[in-house]
């Protein structure tokens, strides 16, 4: 009796809901290892602090933002031939792209309110945080539009060089490197999120229009409005963010003066 009374609390999750805790606390082990790690070696090589909070989630998002940009091709780029695929496939890609996905957003999210942003930049980022977590762990809850999912995820394509371009300006860098990199970061944000989330929405659009028996009829009113909605809103911030990434592009390279770019500079 005893046993069985032991066992009892066991017995109620399945084997793949194990699997799901279990993974979930995995990631989130690694990025509080990242952020712990970016906490000792920050220092070392900042040594003129302007924000320790911040630096330290910069070095953690390092290795971070690699594995995720890399997990999320991976799916997108194996899968997504076939409609069925787009909408109901899963891999361990794409369970492993979620999961480091939600936690990152998760273990980050303090940082947002401990760094030196502007008031606005908070709002905008405390939005981007929820809406995220919850598109994404829709995806997790579910095990639907995996495919649609690590697609957006492709962006983060983008915030290996961003981050490249905050950890140059954190250290004092200005050289060559610095200046390639904010010209790749432009360049990848124009194809990575100007054109890659409407792609997205034509892709999601049509296959509903085309194909509904296997799309629209197989999943919630919540999904076929959140996750088109939550794109457009990534889209919309991310044109408000490419005229900031212009403006500084253009002053790395020569092209404007500090003085013209000054304000939006800071915005970085």
């Amino acid at each position: 009796f005893v046993h069985n009374m032991s066992m009892a609390p066991f017995n109620t999750f399945s084997v793949e809901e194990l699997h799901m805790v279990t993974e979930g606390a995995f990631w989130m082990l690694v990025n509080l290892a990242a952020i712990a790690v970016g906490y000792t070696v920050a220092p070392r090589i900042i040594p003129r602090s302007a924000n320790r909070h911040e630096e330290a989630d910069l070095l953690a998002s390092i290795p971070i933002f690699l594995v995720m940009t890399w997990l999320a091709w991976h799916h997108t780029l194996s899968t997504g031939s076939a409609v069925q695929e787009r909408w109901a496939g899963t891999s361990q890609s794409s369970y492993a792209f979620l999961w480091l996905y939600v936690t990152r957003q998760l273990a980050s999210f303090p940082f947002v309110f401990l760094g030196s942003m502007k008031l606005s930049d908070r709002l905008l980022m405390t939005l981007h945080h929820i809406i995220s977590i919850i598109a994404y762990g829709g995806g997790l809850y579910t095990g639907r539009m995996h495919w649609f999912g690590t697609l957006n995820g492709c962006c983060e394509t983008t915030s290996v060089f961003l981050n490249n371009l905050l950890l140059f300006k954190a250290i004092g860098y200005k050289g060559r490197l610095n200046a390639i990199n904010g010209v790749t970061l432009w360049s990848t944000f124009l194809i990575f999120r100007l054109v890659l989330f409407p792609y997205w929405l034509y892709c999601f659009y049509s296959d509903v229009n085309g194909h509904p028996a296997v799309t629209s009829a197989k999943v919630s009113s919540f999904e076929l409005i959140f996750y088109p909605c939550t794109t457009i809103v990534l889209l919309c911030m991310s044109i408000v963010w490419f005229v900031t990434l212009t403006k500084g592009m253009l002053k790395v390279i020569g092209v404007i003066g500090a003085t013209d770019a000054k304000a939006d500079a800071k915005a970085l």
